[in-house]
C-alpha cells in the first residue's frame, strides 16, 4: 500500500505569496530523486498568512500597536520603524504584529487552524495517510499557537500530527506569558509530543527542530525544551548558504542534517535514509566560501552576543542590528 503524503508549508517573516515554498520543494524533489531513483510523491500545501500584515503594514498604522505594549524599548522600536526601510518594515513589524496585536493574531490562527484542521482529520481515514509540516522563522511560533488550537479543540485527540519540522525556531522566544512554549505555569503549549499518556493532549508524534549554529535569530531565548528523545529531535548544524545568508529557508533545506530526517518523514523510506547515507551527505556537503570570511566574522560575532539573550528586546535588537548590516 503506497502512502499518502501531504507536506504543509509555513513561511517567516517578510513579504510572501503563495510561491514562497517552491524553490525548497524543487530542491527536496531533486535531492530525493538523485538519491532514491524515484519521483517524490506528495501533495504539497503553502500556508500563507502574510496578507493579514498588509493592513497593518502602512505607517499610521503602527499606532495601532502602542496600546498592547508596555516595554519602552520596544516602544523605541515601533517609533524607529516610522523611518525605517523597507525590509525592516516588514521583518521586524511582522514580528511585533504577531507577538502584541492579539486581533491580527488571532486572524492569523483561526484563518490557518481552518486550512490545517482538514488535514488532520484526513489522517484517521485510513494508516496510509501521512501528514508533515515544515514551518520557518516565525512561522515556527505562529505553527505552535495553530496547533495548539486544533488541540484544545480536539482535533488531533484521534490521530496526531506524524511529523513536524520547525527550521530556526523561534517560538520559545515569541511565547506569551499566558501560554509558554514548553514550560508551565500557566497553560503550556499543547504543540509538543504526545507521550503516550491517555490523558496527555499533546499534539505530535514527533518534533523536529534545527538550528543553524551560524544564523544569530533562533539563539536569541534558544529552544530546548527537557522533552524524551526518543520524541523531540533537536538538531544543530553549521550552513553558510548562497551568499552567506545562514537564516534563509533554503540554507536550512539544503543542508543533509535537514533534507534528510524531513525526506525520510515524507516518504518513510528506511531504504535510502539510513545512517550511512547521512554521513556520506553530510562530509559531501559544501565549505563555506572563503572569499565571504568578513560577512561570516560579522554573522559569527553576532551568535555569540545574543546567544542565549533572555528576552523579546533582545531578538528585536538582532533584527534591527542585521538588517543595519545589510545581512540578509
Amino acid at each position: 500500500m503506497s502512502t499518502e503524503t501531504t507536506v504543509v508549508f509555513l513561511h517567516g517573516m517578510g513579504k510572501h505569496d503563495a510561491t514562497f515554498h517552491e524553490a525548497a520543494w524543487a530542491f527536496l524533489q531533486q535531492k530525493h530523486e538523485s538519491l532514491s531513483g524515484q519521483p517524490l510523491k506528495a501533495k504539497v500545501v503553502p500556508l500563507v498568512y502574510d496578507d493579514l500584515f498588509e493592513p497593518l503594514r502602512q505607517a499610521g498604522s503602527l499606532a495601532d500597536l502602542k496600546p498592547f505594549v508596555q516595554d519602552a524599548g520596544i516602544l523605541s522600536a515601533l517609533s524607529d520603524l516610522q523611518s525605517s526601510d523597507s525590509f525592516l518594515y516588514t521583518h521586524l513589524l511582522d514580528v511585533l504584529i504577531w507577538r502584541f496585536h492579539p486581533q491580527a493574531r488571532a486572524r492569523i490562527i483561526t484563518q490557518l487552524a481552518a486550512e490545517l484542521s482538514p488535514l488532520l482529520v484526513a489522517l484517521t481515514e485510513g494508516p496510509d495517510r501521512q501528514l508533515v509540516v515544515i514551518a520557518h522563522s516565525l512561522g515556527t511560533a505562529v505553527a505552535t499557537d495553530v496547533i495548539h488550537l486544533l488541540a484544545e479543540q480536539g482535533v488531533t485527540d484521534y490521530k496526531k500530527l506524524p511529523a513536524l519540522h520547525m527550521l530556526a525556531n523561534v517560538a520559545k522566544v515569541l511565547e506569551r506569558p499566558e501560554r509558554p512554549a514548553y514550560t508551565s505555569p500557566p497553560e503550556p503549549s499543547l504543540c509538543r509530543p504526545w507521550t503516550r499518556d491517555p490523558d496527555d493532549k499533546g499534539a505530535l508524534q514527533r518534533y523536529h527542530s534545527y538550528r543553524n549554529g551560524l544564523d544569530p535569530i533562533p539563539l536569541v531565548d534558544a529552544f530546548r525544551p527537557e522533552w524524551s528523545s526518543r520524541l523531540f529531535q533537536s538538531t544543530v548544524f553549521k550552513s553558510w548558504g548562497a551568499k552567506v545568508q545562514p537564516h534563509d529557508i533554503l540554507t536550512y533545506i539544503k543542508a543533509p542534517e535537514v533534507y534528510l530526517p524531513l525526506l525520510w518523514s515524507i516518504t518513510l523510506d528506511e531504504a535510502t535514509y539510513t545512517p550511512e547515507r547521512e554521513r556520506e551527505e553530510i562530509a559531501a556537503a559544501d565549505a563555506p566560501d572563503p572569499a565571504t570570511a568578513g560577512r561570516q566574522g560579522v554573522l559569527q560575532d553576532l551568535t555569540q552576543r545574543f546567544a542565549d539573550k533572555p528576552g523579546f528586546h533582545d531578538f528585536l535588537t538582532l533584527i534591527q542590528s542585521m538588517t543595519n548590516q545589510k545581512l540578509w
